[in-house]
């Protein structure tokens, strides 16, 4: 499924390219499971915070299974643009190993960046 939807990116970046000038690029966020939620949570931090035109679909299950847009990264909550309404996840109640309400996948999560 991961790499589906990496398939389906590039062809969302070939379109915004064609259309816009402007090409989505993509990488897998961690290639291995972290030690820990606060190691990924800082991941998602240096990525989106560096500069605009960064997001990351971020992979989860638990009370809900899908991917979803993380906008914005604090110490506390991720700010999100989901197809399901969710606004926002609190950093308490987020893992990595399946222990509380969000699950989060770190190996199934994609870093995005527009370039033009």
């Amino acid at each position: 499924k991961f790499r589906d939807l990496g398939k389906l990116l590039d062809l969302a970046s070939d379109q915004m390219f064609a259309n816009y000038g402007v090409r989505i690029h993509r990488r897998a966020a961690m290639r291995h499971d972290p030690e820990s939620v606060d190691e990924f949570w800082h991941t998602l931090n240096q990525h989106i915070c560096k500069e605009e035109g960064r997001i990351a679909l971020l992979g989860m299950t638990g009370k809900h299974q899908h991917w979803t847009i993380v906008l914005k990264v604090s110490d506390k909550s991720l700010k999100l643009a989901d197809s399901m309404g969710l606004k926002r996840l609190i950093k308490s109640d987020c893992s990595i190993d399946e222990t509380t309400t969000h699950t989060l996948w770190p190996t199934q999560t994609y870093l995005l960046e527009a370039m033009s």
